[in-house]
């Protein structure tokens, strides 16, 4: 399928992803000239795998700042 074919069919599905967006995708996304779906997907996985992840903020975690804060304010007042 040509890029702009497939372009406008992105564009007619998708009316509120932006211009910028698609294109790029669609950049990164080819092989050759040709968009490549599977590749799109498995890069797409390989990215989110690889991204950095949140860190949760358990009540342990709250703890051990608070102990090190006032560990750090007695310091302070020595």
């Amino acid at each position: 399928m040509p890029d702009f074919q497939l372009k406008k069919l992105v564009f007619h599905n998708v009316s509120l992803m932006y211009h910028s967006t698609i294109s790029k995708k669609l950049k990164r996304n080819q092989e050759i000239n040709e968009y490549c779906p599977k590749q799109a997907h498995l890069q797409g996985a390989s990215r989110r795998h690889f991204a950095k992840k949140a860190t949760k903020i358990t009540q342990e975690i709250k703890k051990w700042v608070k102990r090190l804060i006032w560990q750090d304010l007695r310091l302070l007042t020595i």
